[in-house]
């Protein structure tokens, strides 16, 4: 693992998801077949690791590209599933050219970024007039903190040694918030894991007008 200009780049080894896909994957997946996507519909995976959600997506007929900063991750993902295009490169220029699309993930990311409004404003570009955003990230209220603080464990999360550290610790007014300025209409935010004021994490659903 190393820290690049946009936050935290992880070494991948293997295709194993995540210990976060036992729980933002069913939400996920409720948010996918709550609607009728069109066929071969074209799917933005931004922070995609290793691949699997981009692997997953592509089984369920969407047409998928994977970007992610981490070199392992993309190595491993290329090579464990040729069906879905990848990319190390995420400047800008380069989401944009590779979309438009009609739905971008972002997944257990955006916490770790240094300027998460500038990512946020690549997927919003990225996206066609009517597009959507679901997005995963830890979620962050009052009580949830004091407890974590009171426990000496929210040092943990911003701990630059730490496998895990968190640039930034969303709540869900925060995170709409940014989402909003950075054009997103429609937010729509769920806790998900253990109960709502002590939730794991919240999945927001967005759309671009």
């Amino acid at each position: 693992m190393s820290v690049g200009e946009r936050g935290q780049v992880y070494d991948w080894s293997s295709t194993q998801p995540s210990q976060s896909h036992a729980y933002v994957r069913p939400a996920l997946d409720a948010l996918l077949s709550s609607r009728t996507w069109p066929a071969r519909s074209r799917v933005l995976d931004f922070g995609c690791g290793n691949g699997a959600t981009a692997h997953w997506l592509t089984d369920r007929g969407f047409d998928v590209v994977g970007l992610d900063v981490s070199e392992t991750g993309i190595a491993v993902a290329m090579k464990a599933f040729p069906g879905s295009k990848f990319s190390t490169d995420l400047s800008a220029e380069n989401v944009k050219r590779l979309g438009p699309f009609d739905l971008a993930l972002c997944i257990e990311v955006i916490a770790h970024c240094h300027e998460p409004a500038r990512e946020l404003a690549k997927i919003f570009d990225a996206l066609k007039p009517g597009g959507t955003l679901i997005l995963a990230t830890p979620y962050y209220g009052y009580l949830k903190i004091l407890l974590l603080a009171l426990a000496d464990r929210l040092k943990e999360r911003q701990s630059v040694s730490a496998y895990a550290t968190y640039v930034s610790l969303f709540t869900p007014d925060t995170i709409g918030r940014l989402l909003r300025e950075v054009g997103f209409e429609d937010v729509q935010i769920a806790h998900i894991g253990r109960i709502p004021t002590l939730a794991k994490d919240m999945i927001v659903n967005a759309r671009k007008p």
